[in-house]
């Protein structure tokens, strides 16, 4: 997820991979302008607040391995 740049912050980048889910963005900062990140368990889900479009986005890390569907 990228944050875009205003005249009152630069651009922000979020990344989760399937191993990590940081509460943080991609530069260790939790906020950018309006947006801030909320980390719910530790390196296994996040809550990104956007207050001014009252939205928010949940990141949930749900399993440590894929699954193996031919076992």
């Amino acid at each position: 997820m990228i944050v875009k740049a205003n005249d009152c912050s630069e651009r922000k980048t979020y990344q989760a991979t399937f191993d990590e889910v940081p509460g943080m963005f991609s530069d260790g900062y939790t906020t950018a302008a309006n947006v801030y990140i909320q980390t719910i368990v530790e390196s296994e889900h996040v809550k990104i607040h956007f207050p001014y479009i009252h939205s928010t986005i949940d990141i949930i890390k749900v399993s440590t391995r894929a699954p193996n569907f031919l076992e």
